[in-house]
């Protein structure tokens, strides 16, 4: 057998196994809900350097930190659905609010090079 077809056969294999070496294994809800939990710590300290440093006004800052006491209450929920044993919608429910914070952050952080 020539020795492209055997390349050209095996390819999808190759390619399989290529994956699962840089394969990584999939956070659980909880990882996921204390990874939130640590955003939501972040993102307030980062709010409250950012007044203290004139960046943004009390307004603006009172208005991001009602985002951040929203994600805070979202991962709440999260963790009392884990709790009650739905730890798929508990997942999927700090992951949103991960993505929320992770805008939020980049939000600031672009506000900052202003």
């Amino acid at each position: 057998m020539n020795r492209k077809l055997i390349y050209l056969r095996y390819l999808p294999l190759l390619v399989l196994l290529a994956s699962c070496s840089t394969f990584t294994a999939p956070k659980t809800p909880q990882g996921v809900i204390d990874e939130a939990n640590i955003m939501i710590v972040a993102a307030a300290n980062q709010i409250g350097e950012y007044m203290a440093n004139g960046i943004l006004t009390a307004q603006e800052a009172q208005s991001e930190l009602d985002k951040v006491k929203k994600a805070r209450a979202d991962i709440k929920d999260a963790q009392k659905l884990l709790d009650d044993g739905s730890s798929i919608l508990a997942r999927n429910k700090a992951e949103l609010t991960q993505r929320l914070l992770l805008e939020l952050q980049k939000k600031l952080a672009a506000r900052n090079r202003i």
